[in-house]
């Protein structure tokens, strides 16, 4: 995160949209959140199935061109 106060980062936060995709997104969301507030088991888990499942369809996918169809598509694409 920059320093420089909230305006600083409201700006590096922006460009992070814009520019990242969903799978920068879910991986750096993964290890810096849900690794931390989760058992290891749970994190591995969640980790295998993200990568396994939702980076091959939607990792190359810009946060900001992201659309509910996108997520709907991925859905009625899923088999349990």
């Amino acid at each position: 995160m920059p320093k420089g106060g909230l305006q600083t980062f409201v700006g590096f936060l922006a460009r992070k949209i814009c520019n990242g995709t969903i799978g920068e997104f879910l991986i750096e969301f993964m290890e810096n959140k849900v690794k931390h507030s989760t058992r290891t088991s749970t994190y591995n888990n969640q980790i295998f199935m993200t990568k396994k499942h939702l980076l091959p369809v939607l990792g190359n996918k810009k946060l900001k061109d992201i659309k509910p169809f996108d997520c709907y598509f991925y859905e009625s694409m899923a088999v349990f």
